[in-house]
């Protein structure tokens, strides 16, 4: 893969290592972007995520989706999540709101990611299941 050695894939560098050793383990305290805490002290931390999927098959169709969430809200437990709120595509004449809150924090090698999923609204007498993961954080 690439033009690195194999033996450098995986090696940090000493602010990672720095990072880690102050990192909460509930939720990174440092995300994908050096010297951007995701912290719960005001005006630090500031961030949403994007995501987009497909609902699932159902009446002989699909939608997609795509959206960013809101700010992080913190809850004291070490972690965070995020509102998010969507309209589906438009497919076969209609289409699904999405509305929901995602998971915690999920700590990855490049900061932390987010679950979503669950149902859509009701229209035209049915309803699709929805699930995928959020974007790395973005600042704002």
């Amino acid at each position: 893969m690439g033009n690195y050695p194999k033996e450098n894939n995986f090696k940090t560098n000493q602010r990672d290592r720095d990072r880690d050793r102050y990192r909460d383990p509930g939720c990174p305290r440092y995300p994908d972007y050096p010297g951007y805490p995701d912290d719960p002290n005001p005006g630090q931390g500031r961030h949403i995520h994007s995501y987009r999927g497909r609902t699932s098959y159902d009446e002989n169709h699909s939608h997609n989706y795509r959206g960013t969430s809101s700010q992080a809200i913190y809850n004291g437990n070490g972690t965070h999540y995020h509102e998010y709120q969507t309209i589906t595509t438009t497919n076969r004449g209609h289409s699904h709101q999405i509305t929901g809150r995602t998971g915690p924090a999920i700590r990855t090698r490049s900061g932390h990611i987010h679950e979503m999923g669950g149902e859509t609204s009701i229209n035209v007498g049915h309803q699709h299941q929805y699930s995928t993961e959020t974007s790395r954080p973005i600042p704002d």
